[in-house]
């Protein structure tokens, strides 16, 4: 669980000011760079709430402000992934086991996925299918 800003300014992270990390994107640059002004100002600019609330409407990313990922769902014509932001709000955190060979099932599971998203109605199935094909990787370590 990664904390949200300070909302009520008392200097810690309370419960309520807490969220769920899934695949979102993190903005960052290299040390090295030429430019680390200019690269720190535009990771503000992409960090601030307006931005943020930009990013979740276009769906780019869920934002990293609470209550600012709202519309992030209405990004997405024709699919239902309000799970992510009822995650969001309940700070739930979806894991996944972690290997040497995590790399081999994750990209299957994205292959598979793909699919599923085009055509819902397969969707168990392709879940069943990963699911199998994850523990034989792992059971094969």
């Amino acid at each position: 669980m990664l904390p949200y800003q300070d909302v009520n300014g008392n200097g810690q992270v309370d419960a309520g000011e807490r969220c769920s990390i899934y695949n979102g994107v993190g903005w960052a640059a290299s040390a090295d760079t030429d430019y680390p002004d200019e690269a720190w100002s535009l990771i503000e600019w992409l960090c601030n709430y307006d931005n943020q609330v930009k990013q979740a409407e276009l769906g780019v990313t869920m934002a990293g402000y609470k209550g600012a990922s709202d519309n992030y769902a209405d990004a997405f014509e024709g699919m239902d992934i309000d799970a992510f932001l009822q995650m969001e709000n309940e700070g739930t955190l979806i894991s996944r086991p972690c290997s040497k060979y995590t790399t081999q099932w994750e990209t299957r599971m994205g292959e598979l996925l793909v699919g599923a998203w085009n055509d819902p109605s397969t969707m168990k199935a392709v879940c069943r299918q990963i699911a199998e094909e994850m523990n034989a990787t792992l059971a094969s370590e």
